[in-house]
């Protein structure tokens, strides 16, 4: 497979052929990287998915299966858990706050099951696993438990294949994936959180499975819709991607999948059964055709392109590349009825969250929900939770919540019929309202929220049969897996705003992994950008959002950061003043009327005695004086029960009224004084958690080990309080109460030695109680580490450790206190097996060859250090992840011509010189194959719009907000986070090409060109007609011409005017760049500073990659001249032609002769007289210039040749490297001064060199062409009047 050009790359024309529509289908799914991997010769995938697939059970998949029927009868599937006690439903979900997180970027509990399963563990790549699993969340639910979220919902949990961190390709849904746990494993999860009162909703996918299957005569491309039989062309025939070897023995022969099976036997009487809705909530009913593949588990109709076509969008194949389940059919509705009973009654969850529900026949539903529900009943769980995501129009979710409504049936008591089915979801009309009003700057859309909330409940079914009362419990989130995080596109003040607003308006708040420590990496969450994990992470490290880093680079199990601390009291009042809700009245929302103008006011409460008054300004730049109507007495003093201290406090007017000054982005949400009484929390620790405190080293020194509360805790709390898990209450060295009279701070006395080298925990239990009688919400932990040693776990970007490899190359020395898990490798080869941490492991390395050690670590694997040992004699050896890199292209025939090989010239860092004249693609390889590479994250336009229900839709076009690596790195160079030369690669098969230009930026070009563009009709906006189609040519990135009815125009059918996106690059002069890759951190440069590729082992010229001879430059650090001297060599400035021939030495010694024929003839005709030479050097005083520092006499030539830094640094007014500006001295300026040098007595004047110096350095020793004056020095005729 690794040998295929399909398994991750076509080079040439055929580059990464698979259609851009499915490269953009695969970047919306969020980094679904191996459909390309799938296709033919996948020999180890097929051995291990026979090892754990689904079937039947057996003791080979027992440790991951949830069925435990041995018969390979799939419709027979059951769960069991013998012995096993239920935990019963919440009594109504509307109460509950949710947190979501992806599993596998959470916290790792176990890396010895990170690559259990097909691979794609790489801790380096956004876009693959990074190890979280079911033991690392079950650690860490007193986290969210302390975040006030009572239930978790976790990624899908069933076996993918190569890499698919998210889990939402499944190959079956019986087994779990090896990669997160076993079901013991699962099980200890769910009990866990049953233990602490939390709920574990598992998101579960039915629609498709993964890519096994393609439609026959379209292996990588777009199959077209084919519904039935029409004029004698059929549905497709579907062929699997493996060969028949390959397969799975099943009742119906050798198939893909084992428990879903596709049969190519045509039904010419067959139709589709059940009624389908599209977008508008239309039902289609009229299936006038007939004949299909009845017998298929699959659908054979070909991609889903059309969204709005209702047939597509039910039985089409989502994103051309997830095989689309017949999940209309009896047959297969009983066999995932049975495998989904299987899961409840195996794990003990209390709930699904539904992928992709809009793509799924209703009458599925109708026959599945209640089906989940009696089962469950039946076990204990009398309201099992059933939610779908809505990522759709509010009419197509309208369908398929509670007995559901069409178009026709709103605003009546009319039902599509009365059987229930979803209970709610994710609905994004309340985010698009807040999105319009912070991102794009228009807070009058504030007024949204109520009006969606209004004509939303007209056309959903919100009746709960189980509860028998209509409960709204849609769910309502500021960010989720899906989306750019909300404080990266604003900030945290537009963030907190919103979290305030969702939780308590009507339904349930959704809470997204790491929101709660302010992270904020710029991206789409499908692209893996704002995926971060909440443990260490270094796949981030190069995305620096603060000037300290990017906060995923560490741990973020920070139970009192300000962010966790704000969360955890908007749930604690959600819950203090509606309670576990339990009424209709809870969903009633009072807002003014009218509303006010850019500020959201609204009441709600369950009772008359627990309601609240939200007030949130959405202006982000002005203070908003408001009269608010409150629902209590004059005379009542009511404040905000959000602000921890100094609340602002009003008293209601008459009527009710209060007047309110508010500052941008003001959230207050009011009650009566006083607020009730929350849980006590800890505000701060000491070491804080996290840090690594530099602690003394003498005998006897003491140290504070210190817990803070936010009130004043009973002296009982220092029963409560552990180190390291200890209670070291009544010892000689235990725990007090600073102040005795309020112990609202604790602190503990150790000597620093007694403390080792590792982590160390500061816990607090949940039983501690403040005087007020309240306890904590839930078990506090944090940790802190000592290392007296500076090891890789304490400073992560050590990553290059000399002396890692020890004692003759026979062993490694590691440096890692805290590291519990590690696994070596010598590049090129296989990792070792996971084993226990060791001060030295026996290892036998090769000189010239780099070893890499990983270390878990505190629920991260992100720890990865070399070494290397060079051969004695020869150059350095740096250590790196590949074993070589290249750089292939457009320009080199993607690698076809031999060239394009990197350099090494740093630890991890790969470089080389390339010259270009336009824009062009290529990619970063570290194999001769194409079995990897690196590219970047495609750019797509985010799917956005305001509900039709809103008047303002039909003009609402507001600039799109684009997903891809170029939105990210411009949202980083825009916040002069990076310069423009700094960009991320991935190494994701749906990974697109790196864009290099002459303007040597990682900059992509303005319109990203479509080759395949075609004309296409163009209606006229305002103010356009036919002669500004004659006239207007390119706009923007698309092409306007009139209709010349030629045959390239024919794809514009009848139209008048027509329109193509544009199809060629900017083009420029010729400039020589330099390219850099990190192949440990994925960050790339691009940058005219030569220097900064320049080593002095890099190769001679004619080695470098670059279309004219190569460029010597200086070492990238700041060198002495004589160390700059030793380093550079004189290029022939002349150019190679078009095959790379190299010069003989007799054309060599021509070239030299006649150039110094040229040059004797060319000063004869100046006129000058030559000087002769002194009779001898001693007697000779000399004076030594540096001609960038000595004068400025030409005040014109200042800004030239400047180096890019220093126009960057001009830029962004921060010149930190003044001292390597240029500033200006020429050689007008030395001729200026030969008086003065000749007063002082000097008789020969010695300038630093002034040729051309293409990386603009001041100092001129980074010579690059001997034949020409820098020209911010002067010119060659200056020069020689300057010697005269």
């Amino acid at each position: 497979l690794k040998g295929s050009k399909s398994a991750n790359f076509c080079p040439k024309r055929e580059h990464c052929r698979v259609s851009s529509r499915r490269r953009a289908s695969l970047n919306f799914l969020g980094a679904m990287t191996s459909h390309e991997r799938w296709p033919n010769g996948a020999t180890f995938l097929a051995c291990l998915v026979a090892l754990v697939a689904a079937a039947p059970h057996t003791p080979e998949n027992a440790p991951w299966n949830i069925n435990f029927e041995t018969r390979h009868e799939p419709e027979k599937y059951f769960g069991e858990w013998t012995n096993h006690t239920y935990f019963p439903s919440p009594k109504d979900w509307r109460s509950l706050a949710i947190y979501q997180l992806i599993t596998d970027r959470f916290a790792d509990g176990d890396p010895r099951n990170n690559e259990l399963f097909e691979g794609g563990f790489d801790v380096r790549d956004m876009t693959y696993r990074h190890g979280g699993d079911f033991a690392g969340l079950t650690s860490k639910l007193p986290y969210i438990k302390g975040l006030g979220c009572q239930a978790v919902w976790i990624s899908p949990i069933f076996q993918n294949g190569f890499n698919f961190y998210h889990q939402y390709a499944q190959l079956d849904f019986t087994v779990i994936d090896r990669r997160l746990g076993t079901l013991e494993e699962l099980r200890a999860l769910t009990t866990a959180a049953h233990d602490l009162g939390m709920y574990v909703i598992v998101d579960i996918v039915m629609n498709h499975m993964a890519n096994e299957l393609y439609f026959e005569g379209h292996l990588e491309d777009t199959a077209p819709w084919r519904f039935h039989e029409n004029r004698g062309e059929r549905e497709y025939l579907l062929k699997s991607r493996k060969e028949e070897r390959f397969l799975f023995d099943t009742p119906y022969g050798k198939q893909p999948y084992l428990d879903f099976w596709f049969n190519n036997t045509w039904v010419a009487s067959a139709k589709y059964n059940g009624t389908l809705y599209g977008q508008y909530g239309e039902s289609v009913t009229d299936d006038v055709g007939s004949g299909t593949y009845d017998y298929s588990d699959f659908h054979h109709n070909g991609d889903l392109v059309d969204y709005f076509d209702p047939w597509q969008i039910n039985y089409g194949k989502i994103y051309g590349v997830l095989d689309d389940l017949r999940l209309e059919h009896a047959r297969v509705q009983e066999k995932y009825i049975a495998m989904t009973k299987a899961l409840i009654e195996s794990t003990d969850i209390d709930g699904f969250r539904v992928d992709t529900p809009m793509q799924v026949p209703l009458n599925f539903y109708k026959s599945w929900a209640p089906a989940m529900r009696a089962h469950a009943k039946l076990l204990g769980k009398d309201r099992f939770g059933i939610f779908g995501e809505f990522y759709v129009t509010p009419a197509r979710y309208a369908t398929m919540t509670g007995r559901g409504r069409d178009q026709n049936m709103y605003g009546q008591d009319v039902f599509i019929d009365d059987i229930a089915t979803l209970k709610g979801g994710i609905v994004y009309p309340y985010y698009w309202y807040i999105f319009t009003s912070l991102v794009h700057q228009q807070p009058q859309y504030a007024d949204g929220l109520a009006l969606a909330y209004r004509e939303e409940n007209k056309m959903i079914d919100t009746y709960d049969p189980t509860t028998q009362r209509k409960e709204y419990a849609m769910w309502n989130f500021c960010n989720n897996h899906d989306n750019w995080r909300l404080q990266s596109m604003t900030g945290k003040a537009e963030m907190r705003m919103c979290l305030a607003v969702v939780t308590f308006w009507p339904g349930v708040p959704l809470h997204y992994a790491g929101d709660e420590q302010d992270l904020d990496t710029p991206g789409s969450a499908l692209d893996g950008w704002s995926r971060e994990e909440l443990s260490a992470s270094m796949a981030w490290r190069a995305v620096r959002t603060q000037q300290d880093g990017n906060p995923a680079d560490r741990d973020n199990f920070d139970m009192t950061a300000p962010s966790y601390r704000y969360i955890s009291r908007l749930n604690g009042l959600r819950q203090m003043y509606f309670g576990e809700f339990g009424s209709e009245d809870c969903d009633a929302v009072i807002t003014p009327s009218p509303q006010l103008a850019d500020v959201l006011v609204f009441e709600r409460g369950c009772n008359a005695s627990s309601r609240v008054v939200v007030v949130a300004n959405f202006d982000q730049m002005n203070n908003k004086t408001v009269t608010v109507t409150l629902p209590w007495s004059s005379g009542t003093l009511v404040g905000d029960a959000l602000a921890e201290k100094d609340p602002l406090q009003v008293t209601v007017g008459a009527g009710g009224s209060v007047a309110l000054t508010l500052q941008p982005l003001a959230a207050l949400v009011l009650v009566p004084m006083p607020v009730h009484v929350l849980p006590p929390a800890v505000v701060s620790v000491a070491p804080a958690h996290g840090s690594v405190p530099n602690w003394p080293t003498e005998d006897g020194a003491l140290v504070a080990i210190s817990v803070k509360f936010d009130r004043p805790m009973h002296p009982t709390v220092l029963n409560a309080l552990t180190f390291d898990g200890q209670v070291l209450s009544g010892q000689t060295r235990s725990f007090r109460c600073i102040n005795p009279t309020s112990c609202d701070e604790v602190t503990l006395q150790v000597e620093a030695a007694s403390v080792g080298n590792g982590f160390h925990t500061i816990g607090v239990a949940a039983t501690a109680q403040a005087l007020d009688g309240s306890q904590l919400r839930a078990t506090f932990r944090s940790s802190f580490m000592v290392d007296r040693d500076s090891g890789v776990i304490a400073k992560p970007s050590s990553a290059s450790i000399s002396g890692l490899i020890c004692q003759n190359e026979t062993k490694l020395c590691h440096n890692a206190n805290g590291a519990s898990w590690l696994r070596v490798q010598n590049v090129g080869e296989a990792w070792s097996e996971w084993h226990p941490y060791e001060n030295t492991t026996d290892w036998v390395s090769r000189p010239g060859s780099p070893v890499l050690v990983q270390y878990h670590a505190e629920g991260s694997a992100s720890f990865i250090v070399g070494d290397c040992k060079s051969q004695a004699g020869e150059k350095p050896c740096y250590a790196s992840w590949h074993e070589s890199m290249h750089l292939r292209g457009e320009w080199n025939a993607w690698g076809e011509d031999d060239t394009g090989s990197m350099t090494k010239i740093s630890p991890f860092t790969w470089a080389t010189n390339l010259s270009l004249t336009r824009f062009t693609k290529s990619k970063l390889a570290p194999f001769e194959d194409w079995s990897k590479s690196y590219g970047i994250h495609p750019a797509r336009e985010l799917l956005y719009n305001l509900p039709s229900f809103d008047p303002r839709h039909v003009n609402f076009n507001p600039e799109p907000y684009m997903s891809g690596s170029e939105a990210s790195r411009k949202w980083m160079v825009q916040r002069d986070l990076w310069t423009e030369h700094e960009s991320m690669a991935s190494g994701a098969e749906f990974a697109t090409e790196i864009w290099l230009s002459h303007l040597c930026t990682a900059e992509a070009p303005s319109c990203i060109p479509d080759e395949g563009a075609q004309w296409e009709c163009h209606g006229f906006r305002a103010g356009e007609d036919q002669d500004w189609c004659r006239s207007v040519g390119v706009d923007g990135c698309v092409e306007y011409k009139e209709n010349d009815q030629s045959v390239e125009m024919s794809t514009c059918g009848g139209c008048s005017c027509c329109k193509k996106k544009v199809s060629t690059v900017p083009v420029g002069t010729n400039r020589t760049c330099c390219i850099l890759f990190n192949d440990l951190l994925l960050n790339y440069t691009v940058t005219p500073d030569l220097s900064k590729c320049a080593d002095s082992h890099m190769p001679p010229p004619g080695t470098t990659t670059t279309t004219t001879a190569a460029l010597r430059t200086c070492a990238p650090k700041q060198t002495t001249l004589e160390e700059a001297r030793a380093g550079t060599s004189i290029q022939l400035p002349v150019e190679l032609d078009t095959e790379d021939q190299e010069l003989t030495l007799q054309e060599t010694l021509d070239w030299s002769q006649k150039r110094l024929a040229d040059g004797e003839a060319l000063f004869t005709d100046s006129g000058y007289d030559r000087m002769v030479s002194p009779s001898s050097w001693h007697e000779e005083v000399s004076y030594s210039v540096f001609v960038d520092r000595f004068a400025n006499g030409d005040l014109t030539n200042d800004e030239k040749n400047l180096p890019d830094f220093q126009r960057d640094e001009l830029k962004s007014k921060q010149p930190w490297s003044v001292h390597r500006w240029r500033h200006g001295g020429d050689l007008q300026g030395v001729k200026g001064r030969l008086t003065y040098l000749r007063d002082l007595g000097v008789t020969t004047v010695a300038l630093s060199p002034v040729f051309l110096n293409s990386g603009g350095e001041y100092h001129g020793t980074c010579t690059s062409d001997m034949t020409t004056i820098d020209p911010g020095f002067g010119s060659g005729e200056l020069l020689r009047e300057l010697v005269h």
